[in-house]
């Protein structure tokens, strides 16, 4: 399977301004981490990072993928997801003729490698698109709509008015929300300017990577989070000690001892072995 992986991030930020190409944590932008964690999972045979701005150019460059210039229509604060799309597909359809497209939303800098090989596996396996989600931790029919001033149940088929879920929790349907980490699709509903096709499979992810930038106090939490993950990853490495045991253990299982070494070994076992032997004191 052919998957071309893209990165929209364009300039324009409401409430952070250029938020898509300023360091994070650091170190590389927004924007760079998710072309390194495409890079790095190994399934994406083409990337493209779609911008109208030259920041996303440069880095495109730097990193060695594609780039694509976006129409001011397709960036404006009044376009949807799906006007990016149809302008996106349009251009990578022609370059890659690809058989899946991941869609990756720069500000989600936690995402992992392993997740975006995940949505792949699930795509292969049969789904038209994968989405990944956190579970809200109630059902469907708990919840409700405020409109106009009105509140009101969002589930209403087959419960009556809608205000009472049914009495048995075996007969009440989840309730999740995307969470923006990765969106997958095959071709055929990309070709339709849609990244959800006929059947659409749930990716639950790990409530720690699962975060959108959108506001500083987002900012703010998605650096606190990157730094506990970092002093985990700092306090499960081996100190030296066990690196030495681990070497030491390995040459005594694995490696060969010298014809020398051998004699000695055995004459030492068999002296430890010899009851006559002159204890000490």
């Amino acid at each position: 399977m052919r998957v071309t992986c893209v990165i929209p991030a364009r300039r324009n930020s409401q409430r952070i301004p250029l938020k898509n190409f300023k360091s994070f944590a650091g170190g590389p932008s927004l924007t760079e981490r998710a072309v390194l964690c495409a890079q790095q999972s190994g399934v994406c045979r083409d990337i493209v990072v779609s911008s109208d701005a030259p920041e996303a150019q440069a880095i495109a460059q730097w990193c060695g993928v594609v780039y694509h210039q976006r129409s001011a229509a397709a960036s404006s604060h009044q376009a949807t997801a799906q006007d990016a799309l149809r302008e996106i597909w349009a251009a990578v359809e022609g370059l890659f003729c690809p058989d899946a497209l991941l869609w990756l939303q720069p500000t989600s800098p936690l995402r992992t490698p392993g997740l975006l090989q995940r949505v792949v596996g699930l795509l292969e396996g049969g789904a038209q698109s994968v989405v990944t989600v956190q579970p809200l931790g109630l059902s469907v029919e708990e919840v409700l709509c405020l409109q106009d001033g009105t509140i009101y149940p969002v589930w209403n088929e087959d419960v009556g008015d809608g205000w009472y879920p049914p009495p048995n929790p075996a007969d009440r349907h989840p309730a999740y929300r995307r969470d923006g980490l990765c969106y997958g699709c095959l071709a055929s509903a990309a070709a339709r300017g849609t990244l959800f096709g006929d059947r659409v499979l749930p990716l639950v992810t790990d409530s720690a990577d699962a975060i959108s930038i959108d506001t500083e106090q987002d900012w703010d939490e998605a650096e606190r989070r990157m730094q506990v993950r970092e002093w985990k990853m700092l306090a499960h490495q081996p100190s030296q000690q066990d690196i030495d045991r681990a070497i030491a253990q390995y040459k005594a299982e694995h490696l060969p001892t010298s014809p020398r070494q051998r004699e000695l070994d055995k004459a030492t076992a068999r002296w430890k072995a010899d009851p006559s032997r002159e204890r000490e004191p």
